[in-house]
């Protein structure tokens, strides 16, 4: 059963790469025809300028314009995704900040230094951002501070990845990591229990939650050796 579990793991994690991997390669090619889009609308405006209707000028006006050409994929929102070594975590990355956009969510990046490297244990690394994001991106829909952040932090060995949310109540840190402890409901409250789970069984994770001021930062602390 043991070896069953463990080759049912390994495939998942293989899974869970290989479509990350394929997400971020739709972020790269959405930038790409983003950026080729606008030279295209820039190419034509002599032609435009120079003897088209008021219509056609208007138009083009509008659409060079469109917030949609100079999206936060480039304006810093989550630009400095590029220095987050690990391709997984940057498909992750990248794959909720689309989550977000559809819920009207922002979802910004912190990073301290120009790269982010996690050397081991990455497939649970990327899990529990995973899961920590979820949860503080449903946490923002029921809130007028619809934000997330999500910060990088390297000191030597060891880094850190905090979450932050505005909440509307005071959590109850001793029971939110709990199978089942939710506010969205029955269905809900797996998230941060598997979070826990992921972080006991590694001896070098540790997780803290800050919680005041309207505001609340889980960090992951990995303290990794060359």
């Amino acid at each position: 059963m043991k070896k069953q579990e463990a080759s049912h793991q390994a495939k998942q994690n293989t899974q869970l790469n290989e479509y990350l991997k394929s997400v971020e390669q739709q972020y790269l090619e959405l930038r790409r025809f983003k950026h080729d889009y606008k030279n295209i609308m820039l190419s034509l405006q002599d032609s435009i300028f120079n003897g088209s209707s008021s219509e056609q000028l208007t138009y083009f006006k509008e659409l060079i314009a469109q917030r949609a050409v100079n999206t936060s994929l480039d304006n810093g929102k989550i630009a400095k995704v590029q220095h987050v070594g690990n391709e997984t975590l940057r498909g992750l990355i990248i794959q909720k900040f689309f989550d977000a956009q559809t819920k009207r969510i922002e979802l910004s990046l912190e990073l301290d230094r120009s790269e982010f490297i996690i050397k081991h244990n990455l497939v649970d690394v990327v899990r529990i951002v995973g899961n920590l994001l979820d949860n503080a991106i449903d946490a923002a829909q029921s809130i007028p501070d619809k934000k997330v952040i999500c910060a990088f932090n390297s000191l030597h060995e060891t880094k850190e990845i905090s979450v932050r949310n505005s909440t509307n109540k005071k959590l109850d840190v001793n029971k939110m990591f709990k199978l089942g402890a939710s506010t969205k409901g029955s269905q809900h409250g797996f998230g941060l229990s598997n979070v826990q789970q992921l972080v006991d069984k590694q001896k070098n994770f540790f997780l803290d939650v800050d919680n005041k001021n309207d505001r609340v930062i889980i960090t992951l602390t990995i303290l990794e050796e060359e």
